[in-house]
């Protein structure tokens, strides 16, 4: 992989390792993708419901509880968020807001 590419990270994942840094008190490099929230990050499930709580806040959606046992890692929740936000912001993009359930989604006011 070219190294440009690896470096650069994405404005979503930036979002989330700052709420992360903030939740944990833990300095950034230690945020990756790869990052496990329980194994890598030390969190408990407490910690991590009341991350994805302020996720869903600040990005204005709703994650169930089916997704929320499939975010595994930073990086898990960072490509969740990207396709959910595509498909809040652009209702003809390819992403499904969910492949097994209904899911109410709040719209970004763009007026």
């Amino acid at each position: 992989m070219d190294e440009t590419c690896a470096e650069k990270t994405s404005p979503i994942f930036a979002e989330v390792r700052e709420f992360v840094v903030n939740e944990l008190g833990i300095d950034p490099s230690m945020v990756e993708e790869k990052s496990d929230w329980y194994s890598d990050l030390s969190m408990d499930s407490i910690g991590l419901f009341g991350l994805l709580l302020c996720i869903e806040e600040e990005f204005h959606i709703v994650i169930c509880d089916e997704d929320a046992n499939g975010l595994n890692t930073v990086g898990d929740l960072t490509e969740f968020l990207e396709e959910h936000i595509v498909q809040c912001l652009n209702p003809d993009a390819l992403y499904p807001i969910s492949s097994t359930h209904s899911r109410q989604v709040e719209m970004y006011d763009l007026s």
